[in-house]
């Protein structure tokens, strides 16, 4: 019964980490300088310009689909779950998630093998416990994000403790 609470809790703290991360992707609604009707109808074209020229460029693109290794025993209502979660993130940032679980006792040892043969993925997890951060860091086996993150990933940083990143440096 432990076991089963943990390996919950576990991934839905990988979910809560992933929805933060993609929290920083979302675009903020212009306020309105001044609250003249005319001045409202001005901000409510130009926001409808706007979305309308996002959308014809996230259906332009195909979805991307993101592979996502983590740890744990497949539950039952995993497939419904990612599949509600590809929902979100395709309308959010083009984008269908693809979780693969490994069990517990593999974990470490079948994410070895896929980062040394160079099978490509965009998310793990990574601890001191399972699938080493730090060896695989210091191999270079994960890509640095820091530039990435202060380009496309504005606000993230303020909404985490600055502790997070340094501790992924």
């Amino acid at each position: 019964m432990f076991k089963w609470k943990k390996q919950i809790s576990v991934c839905l703290c990988m979910l809560m980490a992933t929805l933060i991360l993609f929290g920083g992707c979302t675009k903020k609604e212009p306020t309105p300088s001044s609250t003249t009707p005319q001045s409202k109808e001005n901000n409510q074209s130009a926001t409808q310009k706007t979305d309308q020229k996002t959308d014809d460029k996230t259906e332009a693109l195909e979805p991307y689909d993101l592979i996502w290794y983590t740890i744990g025993t497949p539950q039952r209502d995993s497939k419904m779950v990612m599949e509600e979660l590809s929902k979100y993130t395709k309308e959010k940032i083009n984008s269908n998630i693809d979780m693969r679980l490994i069990d517990w006792g593999d974990y470490t040892q079948k994410m070895q093998i896929l980062i040394s043969s160079g099978e490509p993925f965009d998310i793990t997890f990574t601890c001191s416990w399972a699938n080493d951060y730090l060896g695989n860091a210091t191999k270079g086996a994960f890509v640095e994000l820091s530039e990435l993150l202060d380009t496309y990933g504005k606000g993230t940083k303020e909404l985490l403790h600055p502790g997070f990143f340094k501790g992924a440096e």
